[in-house]
């Protein structure tokens, strides 16, 4: 008997059907002897576009917020005081679920909890907008994020000017985390890409900030500056990839991992739904 025996608490909830009444996904929460470890991931049955166009002379406010869809969404806010604004906005989304297959195991001799996902979540979110505004002042963010990377812009001024355009996309992923005695461990292969594409003028602030697992960047203008900034990002992989490394963890599901279009970044912006999904 070990002089100094590991407790193990294990919180598990899981919902193949439905996390909310449109929701499908998982939520997954582990405890080792103090040790922490928590995934959830979710999305629904969506297809959204919209299309927007305004112009005036005013007082005017935005507020546009997606969340909660296989790890991608966005935030859009301005406020500007009276001016002349132009705008336009044009906003495409579509999400669905395939499957989710979890297998959760804990090792009493190693006191080691293992969990490896599955999980197929087809999502795509395009969203392309411009602004041209003149004035007392105005203030304008957006923020887009794609499973782990976030990129962002802060703009303020009485001048602003800016046209901006993200697509991302998400396939699907493998989790695998293994939890405890001493030391949390968890490894994620994915399909997904994004591609940001900005060009900017303002005469106080501007600002970009992208952040990801793998590094981050940082951009502030104080004055007048015009921004010009294209980013791409793109995750791939295989089945025989990790044959090895997995030990059989992709047996579950080959048809959706096997001899699989690539995710072409490059292409991005000329996808119109998630990949799958027919038009």
């Amino acid at each position: 008997m070990d002089s100094c025996p590991w407790h193990l608490l294990v919180l598990i909830i899981l919902a193949s059907a439905c996390i909310s009444e449109a929701k499908i996904g998982y939520d997954i929460a582990v405890n080792v002897n103090g040790l922490h470890w928590s995934r959830s991931q979710s999305t629904e049955f969506l297809n959204l576009r919209m299309d927007s166009a305004c112009s005036g002379v005013g007082n005017s406010s935005k507020y546009v917020k997606i969340t909660g869809l296989a790890g991608i969404g966005m935030k859009d806010t301005t406020h500007s005081s009276k001016g002349k604004l132009i705008s336009e906005e044009h906003l495409n989304l579509s999400s669905y679920w395939v499957s989710t297959d979890i297998e959760e195991a804990y090792n009493i001799s190693t006191h080691q909890f293992t969990a490896d996902i599955n999980e197929t979540m087809p999502t795509f979110l395009s969203d392309e907008n411009s602004l041209i505004y003149q004035g007392d002042g105005i203030y304008s963010r957006n923020f887009y994020q794609n499973n782990g990377d976030d990129v962002s812009t802060d703009y303020a001024g009485s001048y602003l000017s800016k046209a901006i355009r993200y697509a991302g996309i998400y396939r699907n992923a493998k989790i695998h985390a293994v939890v405890g005695p001493t030391s949390v461990d968890e490894t994620v292969f994915k399909n997904a890409a994004w591609a940001f594409r900005l060009s900017s003028e303002s005469d106080t602030y501007s600002g970009l900030r992208y952040e990801g697992k793998d590094g981050f960047l940082d951009d502030s203008y104080a004055g007048a500056f015009k921004v010009e900034e294209k980013i791409l990002k793109g995750y791939d992989f295989r089945t025989t990839e990790f044959e090895e490394k997995s030990e059989g963890w992709l047996e579950c599901c080959p048809l959706l991992y096997s001899n699989q279009e690539m995710l072409n970044v490059d292409h991005i912006f000329e996808l119109k739904s998630a990949p799958g999904q027919k038009t």
